[in-house]
């Protein structure tokens, strides 16, 4: 009985047209995949909606310095005032007794001002700001640059309440190159550092919002990613990009009112602009060389500096590669065909000539940790590979199998160097040495140490006889490669993120955890350097041209930039959509490769004619 009732049920479900649990299950199937696209669309919006926070933050702190500064500027002109009438009144008892009583009166008048006294004070000041910003151009009105708010920590880093202070009165923050500090980021010694594994282990750092330092976690490129360090997402790098110095122990000094900074003290940009050091043609300059004694002059360039064949007019993207993961390193082979991109665990081999939209190999190395640098062999065969991990591994690219892996028995590379015939490897290590490898025995040969931070870049001299490291001790330092020996140190008021050799010329320049480059002349004796001030956050990565005649940069604050060796001329200027992290230049100098933290590396087609 039981049996016919559950088989006639039976058959009049199959009736119906088909399994209700496949219908339920499939339509669970489509609200899930609905709540997936809402949950990504949710995202979207909460990431556009933190990053109008920050830029609104960053307005209020900027209102903020103004308002502070505004205040105590009117309680300097009240204090004076208070003065000068006690001074007068002081002063009376030798005006004749007669005119006493005139002289008073004649005071108490000038006390009283009316509202549209008032109001023509005001025209009468305004105008007199236009025409001294008609004269002197727009960075040089001092006088009515307090009123700007386009000012305050614009592209060349200036900070009102210092400019205001150093003019006479206001108690300032020192400047921070966020819009320059970002604290020296990658920065001081005190600064908060996350740690991999090992406790005591440093890496390079970049600014944060705070100004307070947070190491190169590339991690917190990735929008989505996952806890880190007790950050999330971009929290542990780009823990802040917004303030000019808000947080910092300065601007704290600046609200509770501290001595005014001299004007040595102030930044070069601020210091020359109130010098009235402008260029002839009446812009701030963002470049400038320094001479022996440590003295600032903006640099003449000359007159080809812009105009030379060899120099870049500008630069098109023709690529994109969706790498999928935050783009810490790049490699571009000889003929420009193939770039290489480095992310999490793996990198990724990809064919320009055929197809750029899909990868056309996944070499998979040291595991779950990001690659910080990776550099081909002079003839194109193999590929060595640096990270966040102990190990380097060495890859044949047309087996794409690894072939080798050495060990640093440190925590991480930071950073890569092969020598012209590709036989010596050099490793930047966090503990701060450089390790020497011979890659034809695959051992260790030297290990030369000398930071006392971790060694975050590398590159080697023209000739091939000088190495070149930069650490986060603030130290540029060379070695003689055949004595395996140091030979100089260079300090710097800040860490040091980058550097490159100028294959022609004397030259290194150098990326800081400021805003600034430094191009350092390099060669005995000499002790002139220049000074580029053109990125607004840490510039993360530098490369020379193999011509030598330029170099370009990239940088936290999203830019890619190309400057004339070595006086730093900026030639062309790019922008991204999220922090640059690294970049190569093919060998013919036709090509750019940028990683990002976009998830992508973009291919730039370098145009060396004026014609569009």
């Amino acid at each position: 009985m039981y049996n016919n009732r559950h088989g006639g049920a039976g058959g009049s479900r199959g009736g119906g047209g088909g399994n209700p649990f496949l219908d339920a299950l499939e339509k669970l199937k489509e609200d899930y995949n609905h709540m997936q696209a809402q949950l990504s669309t949710q995202r979207a919006e909460l990431d556009k909606m933190n990053a109008e926070k920050e830029q609104l933050q960053r307005h209020y702190m900027m209102y903020y310095e103004m308002s502070c500064g505004l205040n105590m500027e009117m309680q300097k002109q009240s204090e004076v005032a208070k003065r000068m009438t006690a001074l007068l009144q002081s002063m009376l008892q030798y005006v004749p007794a007669e005119q006493q009583q005139s002289t008073l009166q004649a005071m108490e008048r000038a006390k009283q001002i009316s509202l549209p006294e008032l109001q023509q004070l005001s025209a009468a000041s305004q105008a007199q700001q236009m025409l001294g910003m008609a004269a002197a151009g727009p960075m040089g009105a001092m006088g009515g640059a307090l009123g700007m708010a386009g000012a305050l920590g614009g592209p060349g880093g200036l900070n009102m309440a210092a400019i205001a202070a150093a003019m006479g009165g206001m108690r300032p923050p020192q400047q921070t190159d966020d819009r320059p500090t970002q604290s020296s980021s990658r920065q001081s010694s005190s600064r908060q550092r996350s740690h991999s594994p090992a406790v005591g282990e440093k890496k390079p750092k970049i600014e944060t919002e705070d100004n307070d330092d947070d190491e190169i976690d590339v991690q917190n490129d990735d929008p989505a990613g996952p806890a880190v360090n007790g950050k999330t997402g971009r929290d542990s790098v780009l823990s802040g990009i917004s303030s000019s110095g808000a947080s910092t122990p300065a601007a704290k000094n600046f609200a509770t009112g501290q001595q005014r900074l001299p004007l040595a003290q102030l930044d070069p940009a601020t210091r020359m602009l109130m010098q009235g050091m402008l260029t002839p043609n009446g812009k701030a300059p963002y470049s400038y060389r320094m001479d022996g004694t440590g003295n600032l002059a903006p640099t003449i360039f000359p007159p080809d500096a812009l105009t030379d064949p060899g120099v870049p007019k500008s630069v098109k993207a023709i690529h994109d590669l969706p790498h999928g993961e935050v783009v810490c390193a790049v490699a571009i082979s000889k003929d420009a065909q193939r770039v290489f991109t480095g992310g999490k665990g793996c990198v990724k081999i990809w064919d320009l000539a055929a197809n750029a939209s899909q990868a056309r190999a996944r070499l998979e190395c040291l595991e779950d940790n990001y690659i910080r640098s990776c550099k081909l062999f002079a003839e194109g065969t193999h590929l060595v590979v640096g990270g966040e991990a102990s190990n380097i591994l060495l890859f044949d690219i047309e087996t794409q199998k690894e072939v080798a892996k050495l060990d640093t028995t440190a925590q991480a590379c930071y950073a890569l160097a092969l020598n012209q015939e590709s036989k010596l490897l050099y490793a930047c290590c966090a503990d701060g040495a450089v390790v020497i490898f011979d890659l034809a025995s695959m051992q260790e040969v030297a290990r030369l140490p000398g930071h006392t931070d971790g060694a975050s870049c590398v590159d080697l001299s023209g000739d091939g006889l000088h190495l070149w490291t930069g650490g986060l001790d603030h130290t540029l330092r060379s070695w003689d490669i055949r004595e395996r020996r140091e030979l100089s140190n260079i300090n710097f008021d800040s860490q040091i993120f980058s550097l490159g050799c100028s294959p022609t010329d004397n030259w290194v320049a150098v990326g800081l955890d400021t805003n600034q480059i430094e191009v350092v002349n390099t060669t005995p004796g000499a002790k002139d350097r220049y000074q580029l001030h053109r990125h607004d956050s840490c510039v993360l990565s530098l490369r020379f041209a193999h011509s030598g005649k330029w170099f370009c940069t990239t940088g936290k604050d999203n830019l890619l930039n190309v400057w004339r060796a070595p006086y730093g001329a900026l030639s062309v200027r790019a922008s991204e959509s999220s922090s640059v992290l690294s970049c190569d230049i093919s060998s013919d100098d036709s090509v750019i490769v940028t990683g990002s933290g976009e998830k992508k590396a973009t291919v730039y087609q370098v145009q060396y004619d004026a014609s569009p």
